[in-house]
């Protein structure tokens, strides 16, 4: 293992991720809404997905992980109309559905 393969590296960047979003209502100044804690809670749950994903050696694995956090990216971009964003987890979520048909059609 190396010294970045340690679970508490999982919990150091979880805890960044949680406070980067509570930071968002109470410095950013983000109302505290029904929807913008949902939308919000969004990105956080992609980076530690993200996170989790690039830990995995399993490609399966990897690509099921990777599609949680593009869809959640892609939502967050759509409600925020961030078309830049939105394009590139378009190709992004593309990338991920050709890889996964290609590897059952393997099987």
């Amino acid at each position: 293992k190396t010294k970045v393969d340690r679970l508490y590296w999982v919990a150091i960047f979880g805890i960044a991720y949680v406070g980067a979003y509570i930071l968002n209502f109470t410095v950013v100044g983000v109302e505290p809404t029904v929807k913008n804690l949902i939308v919000e809670i969004l990105p956080v749950i992609a980076m530690f997905a993200t996170h989790l994903a690039y830990r995995c050696n399993v490609p399966k694995t990897l690509r099921y992980i990777c599609l949680i956090s593009s869809v959640s990216w892609l939502i967050f971009n759509i409600v925020n109309f961030a078309i830049g964003a939105i394009l590139c987890e378009a190709f992004s979520l593309a990338s991920i559905l050709i890889a996964t048909l290609r590897e059952k059609k393997k099987e």
